[in-house]
């Protein structure tokens, strides 16, 4: 097989895997490209290089990526967003699925998270330290 067949395969597997979780969408996909990095965002990760990537779809709760690396699921990431050279946006992420369609390339399925601060700013953290959560208004629930 030459390699233009096999890069056909692998788009045609791309396709099918797409396919598969286009009924668990939440909001319509808008098919994009671009560059983005992924940085652990946690100590282990922290001397680690960032993972190149490759967006392909985005919608709302999540973003669709071609990745070099095998992801964990329920592995957290931050995504810098990349354009023409400059990153442009950045976003936290949780690993939903890593399928692979072709040696050492992954199809990723991510949703986007809330920032640990801002959830505990809202009241919807547990506990830091013993104290009850912050709220917002007098008449809140703990």
């Amino acid at each position: 097989m030459n390699p233009e067949q096999r890069h056909e395969i692998d788009l045609i597997k791309l396709e099918m895997t797409e396919r598969n979780f286009n009924d668990r969408r939440i909001y319509p996909r808008y098919d994009v490209r671009c560059d983005a990095e992924l940085v652990g965002i946690t100590q282990q990760d922290a001397n680690n290089e960032p993972i190149l990537v490759q967006i392909r779809d985005i919608e709302r709760a999540g973003i669709g990526f071609i990745c070099p690396t095998k992801l964990t699921i329920g592995d957290l990431w931050r995504t810098h967003f990349i354009k023409e050279g400059y990153q442009f946006d950045q976003s936290i992420i949780r690993v939903c699925h890593c399928v692979e369609i072709n040696d050492g390339i992954y199809f990723i399925g991510a949703q986007f998270c809330c920032e640990s601060v801002l959830l505990l700013m809202l009241g919807v953290d547990k506990p830091y330290n013993g104290r009850p959560p912050l709220r917002l208004h007098k008449d809140d629930d703990a």
